[in-house]
């Protein structure tokens, strides 16, 4: 945060005294942020417009839509089955589809399930529709038509913790599940419990993950994404990628789906064309936030080759966050947990201070906070363009409303895994 040359050591001090000063002088409460239904972190920062792709391949997109709100959850699915998938938007326990890719009201609307539920999507009998499923620890509820009413079926399978995607790995038709865990990923046939048919590890860990019929085969396979490149596979195998191809930007939120009924699926990027006027470091990174309170197994992963900060139940990121951590790889690698938090500090001697700082190291020395702040407390805009990129002395920055979520919600003792 220093616009001279120091040392690092004499930064994190500095950076210490004030935290500490600014814990023992804080007594400001700030109210929590409104609980909500979390977006799927794929989706990025949000936004009411979608950029099609009908073809796997670099450049501009096909066709470009305007659909729901900037916060809305968005579910991929085809709804009438008429080999087309259109985009539906969950709000609480209603979902407003649309069955063609275009602007314009709901054609349909239906309540299904909680607003804490985790909502899958998939064709489960075979009919070539797609209906939604909810999911609550490790139990899947599924309905197989788009009404109202009580689940046709209930599903267990995996871990309460375990990310789920939905596929039809065997070409039959019909959707079923897999786990991931890790790089790794458990493959079920059918919509029954029990253990895994196929286990297969592609990718990275920290790789975004997503699941397509990419070669028209009929059979659903995984791609990975990393920044905006996509490493696509068209076997449940591991090795190298079949395909690679960049399209749109890091921040950029993404879907898959066949848009033009050619039987391929491909992308669309979801962005936030409203949001220019309002600065990244002054926006949540990925729409709205879920509610901590709620979340089993909560944890922290921050990623330093990606900058980002992943909010994570159990192993399944619930919310991604853009971050600039330490140049120089000066944040430290490891496993720590929360600690004690302030509304602010400043730090007189290098005209630079943070808000709604929470510690994770050493009490006061490794936090997560806000883009830097002046002496007059105004964020610093050069050094807030800086995020998503290695800037600070071994603090995490974040945007200033993903700052002020962690401070307001994060517990104290919540693991924090660094690598």
């Amino acid at each position: 945060m220093n616009m001279r040359i120091i040392s690092n050591d004499h930064m994190r001090k500095l950076c210490a005294t004030a935290a500490a000063a600014a814990a023992m002088l804080s007594i400001s409460v700030v109210a929590s942020p409104k609980a909500s239904a979390a977006a799927d972190p794929s989706f990025g920062q949000g936004g009411r417009y979608y950029y099609v792709l009908n073809s796997l391949r670099n450049g501009k997109a096909d066709r470009k839509i305007v659909y729901g709100k900037a916060n809305d959850t968005v579910l991929v699915g085809d709804w009438n089955g008429d080999g087309k998938d259109t985009l539906a938007v969950r709000r609480g326990g209603a979902y407003y589809i649309k069955n063609s890719i275009g602007n314009g009201s709901a054609d349909t609307v239906i309540y299904y399930g909680r607003a804490t539920d985790t909502v899958l999507v998939g064709d489960w009998d075979g009919d070539g529709k797609d209906t939604l499923a909810v999911r609550r620890g490790n139990e899947i509820y599924i309905k197989n038509s788009l009404g109202n009413g009580g689940a046709d079926r209930v599903v267990s399978y995996g871990r309460a913790d375990d990310t789920v995607l939905v596929g039809d790995w065997d070409g039959d038709g019909k959707d079923t599940f897999a786990v991931r865990r890790g790089n790794t990923y458990y493959v079920r046939n059918s919509l029954t419990s029990g253990a895994a048919d196929t286990t297969v590890s592609y990718g990275r860990a920290d790789d975004t993950v997503l699941v397509g019929d990419w070669n028209g085969d009929g059979k659903d396979t995984f791609a990975v994404r990393r920044g905006n490149v996509y490493y696509v596979k068209n076997t449940i195998a591991g090795g190298s990628a079949d395909a690679v191809f960049g399209f749109g930007r890091n921040t950029d939120g993404v879907l898959v789906g066949d848009w033009d009924g050619d039987g391929k699926d491909t992308l669309a990027v979801r962005r936030d064309d409203d949001a220019p006027k309002t600065p990244q470091y002054l926006r949540p990174s990925g729409g709205m936030y879920p509610n901590l309170s709620t979340v089993q197994g909560l944890n922290i992963e921050v990623s330093l080759a990606r900058q980002r900060v992943y909010v994570k139940s159990g192993s399944r990121t619930i919310y991604t966050m853009l971050a600039s951590t330490g140049m120089d790889d000066s944040t430290p690698h490891g496993t720590y947990y929360v600690q004690n938090r302030g509304v602010s500090f400043y730090n007189s001697g290098e005209g630079m201070g943070a808000n709604y700082w929470v510690s994770w190291k050493d009490y006061g020395t490794y936090l997560f906070h806000t883009v830097p702040t002046d002496a007059s407390g105004n964020y610093i805009v050069s050094e807030a363009d800086k995020l998503g990129h290695p800037a600070s002395h071994g603090c995490v920055r974040l945007t200033v409303p993903d700052a002020q979520w962690l401070y307001n919600q994060l517990p104290e003792g919540t693991k924090v895994v660094i690598h």
